[in-house]
Order: C-alpha cells, then sequence, then structure tokens
C-alpha cells in the first residue's frame, strides 16, 4: 500500500524536509530538539553548537535579560565554559 503526497503532507507525524536536505540537516534539526542538553566544544573549549534544551538550562535568563532574539547557538558561538557561566569545567 503506497501513501499518495497528499496525505503524507497532512499526516502530523511527517516532517516535510526540503527537497536537497541531507542526512546532517536532518541529524542537527532533530539534536536541536533533544530534551537533554547538548554543548558542543571545538579543541579549544569554545561552544560551537547548542541544543534549546541546553539554552533552558543556562543560557534563558542571559537572553532573556538581554532582549535578544539570537537563537541559542548564535548566542553562545565562539563564547568559552567560563564566559557561559561554567567556570572550572
Amino acid at each position: 500500500m503506497s501513501t499518495s503526497p497528499r496525505s503524507v503532507r497532512s499526516n502530523p507525524m511527517t516532517l516535510n524536509m526540503a527537497n536537497g536536505s541531507n542526512e546532517v540537516d536532518v541529524a542537527l534539526t532533530a539534536m536541536q530538539y533533544l530534551p537533554i542538553p547538548v554543548l558542543v566544544l571545538n579543541s579549544l573549549k569554545t561552544v560551537v553548537l547548542a541544543n534549546g534544551s541546553f539554552g533552558r538550562l543556562v543560557a534563558e535568563s542571559k537572553n532573556a535579560e538581554q532582549g535578544d532574539s539570537q537563537t541559542v547557538s548564535e548566542s553562545l558561538l565562539g563564547q568559552t565554559l567560563s564566559q557561559i557561566g561554567m567556570p572550572g569545567v
């Protein structure tokens, strides 16, 4: 049994990804919505990527104080652990 394109679009359990999306894009999108905080650091221990859960854990109050509309990853990008409130880690 095959499903028509119309039924796929109306199914709330279907994620409609743009044509040409690759596996990395799908993985990064999925990671963004994980309920577990994820923080990715480079070799210099600066932030490369942070998901929404990490933002709620660490940076939400900082962004609210600044009135910033950036995403968590954008606001934390390039900062060190001590700059985001995690000294000595």
